[in-house]
């Protein structure tokens, strides 16, 4: 099946995601869009109110209203909003604004989303596929803390919490559902990278080899950890979940 949107996706920072997305970007009918900072999670998080109200007394008032033209007001409507399917039609309609161009299909890239934003976008779109991108946890962490703003840097056992949490999410749709394909940053060879690119509808091309022999926004340097850290890291039981260590 060719998916006409495609999400890439990564538990944390300083996976790798970045690098699939220029190889996917080698296309001439696919865009893949970069990190959207939450937009998802957002639209989600306002769409589970809409659907707890609505589950709620005040959503039978809130669907006279709707019938009625809003000739409804004997009843409490303070919280009354129109039906959550319009709010999953215009959420679509949003998204296909923002990210069509040219005729092209499209996708984005995160770094910042589980299960819970998957199932909200399987219930926009039933022509989506998702890479799912995952690196050992002792490098991305490294990596993450050379690279990120010390400032903007969360704690270890947030990272460790964050990371296990999104690679279970991962691994578990992967195993139950066909339109997902779930790959080790370490495994990531030339023949992989076209596996990945196939998989998004793409026939790999000079294009896919030269974006994927040219490395932009990586880091040789690393901050080094101390052994309390590197233990933490070591022992994570995600690790052997994914075949680490």
């Amino acid at each position: 099946m060719k998916y006409n949107k495609i999400v890439l996706l990564s538990p944390v920072w300083r996976c790798g995601s970045t690098w699939i997305q220029r190889c996917l970007n080698s296309s001439d009918d696919l865009i893949v869009w970069g990190e959207n900072h939450d937009l998802i999670k957002s639209l989600r998080e306002k769409y589970d109110i809409y659907n707890s109200i609505e589950n709620r007394k005040e959503g039978e008032y809130a669907k006279k209203i709707y019938d009625t033209d809003g000739k409804e007001f004997n009843n409490w409507i303070a919280n009354s909003n129109p039906p959550k399917e319009l709010f999953i039609d215009s959420v679509r309609k949003l998204l296909d604004n923002f990210y069509y161009k040219d005729n092209k299909r499209w996708g984005f890239k995160e770094v910042r989303y589980g299960i819970e934003e998957i199932k909200f976008l399987n219930m926009i779109y039933d022509d989506i596929g998702y890479i799912f991108l995952v690196r050992d946890i002792i490098d991305s962490y490294h990596s993450y803390r050379y690279f990120i703003r010390k400032n903007r840097q969360i704690s270890l056992d947030k990272y460790i919490k964050i990371y296990t949490k999104r690679v279970k999410d991962f691994i578990n749709y992967n195993r139950d559902n066909n339109n997902a394909i779930l790959v080790r940053y370490e495994d990531l060879d030339y023949k992989k990278m076209c596996e990945i690119v196939k998989f998004a509808g793409i026939e790999p091309n000079k294009m896919t080899e030269e974006a994927y022999h040219k490395k932009i926004g990586g880091s040789k340097k690393k901050e080094l950890l101390n052994d309390h850290q590197l233990n933490k890291l070591k022992s994570a039981p995600i690790r052997g979940m994914m075949n680490y260590g």
